[in-house]
């Protein structure tokens, strides 16, 4: 590769005119032809995405909404449960042995649940009786049990809150 001498040799230069053959550029058509089931195609294309574009726009309307509502009932209950804290003395401290308490019976309960499956596998499948008696056994006691883990959890973790706001 040489470098130039001149620096207007480092620029091209574009013919504008007469096509390489010699020819004449052709113009385009003045009335190209017009394709009226494609153009049908296209502005049922931009309606739905129209369309779309609205139903997302609703839906993430509402999603805003939703979230604003489960904030406002985080802040009640949290608000409530320091409530609880301030009216109660020693209460905070309290729940925290509770809830370790509760959430050890939680995993006695749950273990106890996975061996009576691991017994009875087969007959939860084929027997009403066997799937009636987890239930009896199981079902009520577990729920509630979960039910005041999730309380005492939230109650003893709403004071730690409290000293960062």
């Amino acid at each position: 590769m040489t470098e130039a001498s001149n620096p207007a040799e480092y620029f091209c230069s574009i013919q504008v005119g007469a096509n390489q053959d010699g020819s004449a550029p052709s113009a385009p058509p003045a009335n190209p032809p017009i394709d009226h089931q494609t153009t049908d195609l296209l502005r049922v294309l931009i309606e739905q995405n129209r369309e779309m574009i609205s139903l997302t726009r609703r839906q993430y309307e509402i999603s805003q909404r939703m979230e604003e509502r489960f904030e406002k009932q985080m802040m009640g209950q949290r608000e409530e449960f320091l409530r609880w804290i301030q009216e109660t003395p020693g209460l905070a401290s309290r729940s925290k042995v509770a809830t370790e308490a509760i959430r050890t019976l939680l995993s006695k309960l749950i273990d106890d649940l996975v061996e009576y499956v691991d017994t009875n596998g087969e007959g939860l499948e084929d027997s009403e009786f066997v799937r009636a008696d987890m239930v009896d056994r199981y079902g009520q006691l577990l729920s509630h049990i979960s039910s005041m883990y999730s309380i005492l959890k939230r109650l003893s973790t709403a004071q730690d809150g409290l000293s960062t706001h």
